[in-house]
């Protein structure tokens, strides 16, 4: 009849099964803290966007006020998020769309951005300017 091998089953031994989960566990160790530190870095750069968004906001407004006073700015058109509308939570939700962690409207001059991913939080102040000199944003993430 025909020949049949007794005994022998097709598979993988526990050793081969033991090195494969080694070798993924290594893996794993060094792919998800690089993961994490790439998602920490993508929000870093949506949020130089963000700044961007606001000091042409600041830049626009401060131009506006120029052209409506001859020259000189009237400083209390530009010294507060309000002036640049940004000054309730939902308008900073509106503005700054699309992030994954918390925007938070502090006072007139400072909103605060929680990372969705680690403790960190980045906080944007505004200084008023001049009636020459256009106001500045900051931004400093801690």
């Amino acid at each position: 009849m025909g020949n049949i091998i007794e005994g022998k089953q097709g598979g993988f031994t526990l050793i081969e099964i033991v090195a494969v989960l080694v070798l993924l566990g290594i893996a794993a160790a060094i792919a998800v803290p690089k993961y994490f530190d790439m998602m920490q870095g993508a929000e870093k750069k949506a949020l130089q966007h963000a700044l961007t968004e606001m000091q042409s906001r600041a830049c626009s407004e401060f131009s506006q006020s120029l052209i409506l006073h001859d020259g000189r700015a009237d400083i209390t058109d530009t010294d507060s998020f309000d002036d640049l509308n940004m000054g309730s939570d939902s308008e900073v939700l509106e503005i700054l769309d699309g992030f994954q962690g918390t925007w938070s409207y502090i006072s007139e001059t400072e909103i605060s951005y929680s990372f969705k991913h680690g403790p960190k939080t980045a906080t944007f102040r505004l200084i008023p300017g001049t009636e020459t000199e256009q106001p500045m944003i900051t931004m400093n993430i801690s």
